[in-house]
């Protein structure tokens, strides 16, 4: 049987209710950070876990910043540190060896007609309408464009802080979940993230792209 997170201060059922409510989605989930957040904010023992920072964007501007702190919590960022300007200056502190600060995670509906574009091998049920998830990769002259251009519409999404991958290769980890099953799936890319001979997508890319690029 599933486990729902518990909360300081809230009983089980009441924790129970509002992680399903906020897990209970396809794709890009900015929910969970806060979700993740709250847990560290009202109990008094934390989740082992760290996320790199994370903006959360919605209509195309900065929303919520969330990061882990020094000591290993959760932290969300004041408003007035939610900009273009301390984004661009925390996100280029430390770069990694392959060039790539940060990436940005959006889910967008699928149309069938979109489906039947994307998908030929004839497989009637793959062509219904659902989400995608895409991943762009940034560089510090696109993070800068993604940023400052004012004329670019942003759908919702998280923009993460790119980490230099432990073994040298990008990899992911991607969770399915139900209440009476968790599957955990991971994907590494097939070449090294700092082998600059390669695009950054071809170097990063694992479940949003073919197959071949990752094993």
């Amino acid at each position: 049987p599933s486990q729902a997170m518990g909360f300081g201060g809230f009983d089980s059922d009441a924790a129970a209710r509002i992680t399903r409510k906020g897990l209970e989605v396809d794709g890009v989930n900015s929910r969970l950070f806060e979700l993740l957040w709250k847990k560290d904010l009202l109990s008094d023992s934390s989740i082992s876990l760290r996320i790199p920072d994370t903006v959360v964007f919605k209509y195309s501007a900065p929303s919520l910043w969330y990061f882990t702190s020094v000591d290993g919590t959760i932290k969300r960022k004041t408003k007035a540190k939610v900009n273009e300007q301390h984004i661009v200056e925390e996100f280029l502190k430390r770069p990694s060896l392959s060039g790539i600060v940060a990436y940005y995670v959006t889910t967008t509906e699928e149309t069938v007609e979109q489906s039947r574009e994307l998908r030929d091998d004839g497989d009637l049920e793959a062509e219904l309408a659902g989400t995608r998830t895409t991943i762009q990769y940034l560089n510090e002259e696109g993070l800068k464009n993604f940023l400052f251009n004012r004329q670019q519409v942003k759908p919702d999404g998280i923009l993460q802080k790119f980490l230099e991958p432990l073994g040298g290769s990008n990899n992911m980890l991607r969770a399915m979940w139900s209440p009476k099953v968790c599957m955990l799936e991971r994907r590494v890319n097939r070449l090294r993230v700092a082998d600059t001979r390669y695009d950054m997508y071809e170097r990063a890319v694992t479940f949003e792209g073919p197959d071949f690029h990752s094993e």
